[in-house]
C-alpha cells in the first residue's frame, strides 16, 4: 500500500507539473492514516483525468509550455514572417525584450495572423493569443480535434447593442499537464473569434487571481 501510495503521487506530481499542491507527508503515517490519504489522493488523481480531454500533450507548434529557455525557438518562428523584425518605428519583435510581445504568425489554418505571446522571466512560455474571424476559429476547432480529440463544448448568449442575441460556442481542451486550449466562436465582435493556450502556470495562477478577487470582493460587503 505505501509502495502504491509513493508511485500515485509520484505520478501526479509528474503529471500536473505544478508545486502549487502540497502533498501530505506520508513517511510517518500509520497504516489507517494511509488510507484515508491513499483514497484523497486517488480522487484527486480521477478528478483530473476526468478534466483532461486533450490525447496528448499540447504544445505550441513543438514548444512546450511552462518549460525555461523556449526564446530561441519561438524566435525562429517570429521569423519565418517577414513582416516581422526591426523597422525605423519599432524594434525588432523577435528579441522578445517584453513578458509580452505581439507578433505575426501562422497557426493551424491561418495562414498569417495576429498573435500574442506570453513569456516569464526565465523564458518559459505562458500563454499564446490569437485572433480571426468566426469561420478562422471554428476551422481550427477540426483542425485542434484531429490532434487533442474532442474538446467541451458549451454554448452561451452574447447580445450586441441592438438586442439581437446570438449564440457563442466556447471550445476546450485540457491535457494531463493541465495546459489548456480555448476557443471562442465570437470575443469583440459577432464575426471575430479567439483562441487562447496557456500553460499549466499560467491557468492555476488565473484561477487564484479570481478566487482571491472573489475573497476580497466578499469581504468588501
Amino acid at each position: 500500500m505505501r509502495q502504491n501510495l509513493e508511485i500515485l503521487q509520484n505520478q501526479i506530481k509528474t503529471s500536473l507539473k505544478l508545486s502549487l499542491i502540497d502533498f501530505y507527508d506520508i513517511t510517518s503515517q500509520s497504516n489507517e492514516e494511509y488510507m484515508k490519504t491513499f483514497k484523497m489522493i486517488a480522487i484527486l488523481y480521477l478528478l483530473m483525468v476526468v478534466q483532461c480531454n486533450a490525447s496528448e500533450i499540447i504544445t505550441f507548434k513543438g514548444i512546450p509550455f511552462d518549460i525555461p529557455g523556449v526564446k530561441g525557438a519561438l524566435q525562429k518562428i517570429c521569423q519565418e514572417d517577414s513582416s516581422n523584425g526591426k523597422t525605423e518605428y519599432s524594434e525588432d519583435e523577435c528579441l522578445f525584450k517584453k513578458s509580452k510581445t505581439l507578433i505575426w504568425l501562422s497557426y493551424g489554418i491561418q495562414s498569417k495572423a495576429l498573435g500574442w505571446i506570453t513569456l516569464s522571466n526565465d523564458n518559459s512560455l505562458l500563454e499564446v493569443e490569437i485572433h480571426g474571424s468566426k469561420n478562422e476559429m471554428l476551422a481550427q476547432v477540426e483542425i485542434l480535434s484531429a490532434k487533442y480529440g474532442n474538446p467541451i463544448k458549451t454554448t452561451t448568449q452574447v447580445e450586441n447593442g441592438m438586442g439581437t442575441k446570438f449564440d457563442k460556442e466556447i471550445f476546450t481542451w485540457v491535457d494531463s499537464r493541465g495546459s489548456r486550449i480555448t476557443i471562442e466562436s465570437m470575443y469583440n465582435k459577432i464575426d471575430e473569434g479567439r483562441l487562447v493556450i496557456e500553460s499549466p502556470f499560467y491557468v492555476a495562477a488565473k484561477k487564484a487571481a479570481i478566487k482571491q478577487l472573489e475573497e476580497a470582493s466578499k469581504n468588501n460587503l
